[in-house]
Formats: structure tokens, C-alpha cells, sequence
């Protein structure tokens, strides 16, 4: 699932950016701190794919402006649904961008922080991953 989810998210950013008529590296930049790690991803893409840099300060301003819209819906629509903490564990590691938005969103879950916690850090794990597809 995890794996379907960054693929997904990475390509669908890519989409809406080119609708939105972003330019393609930026939009690439975005997508990839998105679908991992945020700011992390971010710096590490545009260090192999040698990008503008005023590309990589703006992603790298963005992903945590979306992360946050993001942290609260998932946290509004979780409650809203009243999924188990494993379920909602799983789902805000898998959807959200940056560790700190994922244990921000699963403090009012009592027992989801573990299973986020999992979730949020295999996606890390696939950075290097996602440094060779974007090279």
C-alpha cells in the first residue's frame, strides 16, 4: 500500500502541477517532497537533478504549507469517520508529508502513534528509491 500511495501521490502531483501550468521541474520538486519527505526530498532531488534553486526554496516553502491543510483534514475526516487507531495510524503514515505533521495528527488517536509512526518511517526508507526514478 505504501508503495501504490507514494507512486500515486507523486504522479498526481506532477499532474495538477502541469494543469496548473507550474513549471515541470518545480512541479517535480513538489511532488517528490509530497510523496516522501518533504524538505528532505526535496534538497535531495534537486541535488541530482542539479534544479533551479529558486525551484527548490519555493517547493520547499510549499510542502509544509500543504502538509499542515493536509495534517488537519486527515485529522477532521478521521474523526469524522471514527476509524480505528490502526486504521488511522495507517492512513495519516501514508498520507501525510513530514514526520512531524504525521505525530502531530495522531496525538488525539491513543493507540495509532505506533502504527503511524511505521507507516510515515517505510516511506522514508523509499528516498533513495525515489532519488534513482528522478535521475
Amino acid at each position: 500500500m505504501t508503495i501504490a500511495w507514494l507512486v500515486a501521490t507523486y504522479f498526481v502531483t506532477c499532474w495538477i502541477g502541469k494543469r496548473m501550468g507550474v513549471d515541470e521541474n518545480l512541479a517535480r520538486l513538489i511532488a517528490a517532497g509530497t510523496a516522501v519527505c518533504g524538505a528532505s526530498a526535496i534538497l535531495a532531488v534537486n541535488g541530482t537533478k542539479r534544479i533551479d534553486e529558486e525551484h527548490a526554496v519555493y517547493a520547499v516553502a510549499c510542502v509544509p504549507v500543504l502538509g499542515t491543510v493536509s495534517m488537519l483534514a486527515v485529522m477532521t475526516i478521521g474523526d469524522l469517520l471514527e476509524l480505528s487507531p490502526i486504521a488511522y495510524g495507517t492512513w495519516a503514515g501514508a498520507s501525510l508529508h513530514e514526520v512531524a505533521q504525521v505525530l502531530g495528527a495522531v496525538q488525539h488517536q491513543v493507540g495509532s502513534e505506533p502504527v503511524a509512526t511505521v507507516v510515515k518511517l517505510s516511506r522514508i526508507l523509499f528516498l533513495p528509491s525515489a532519488l534513482s526514478g528522478a535521475s
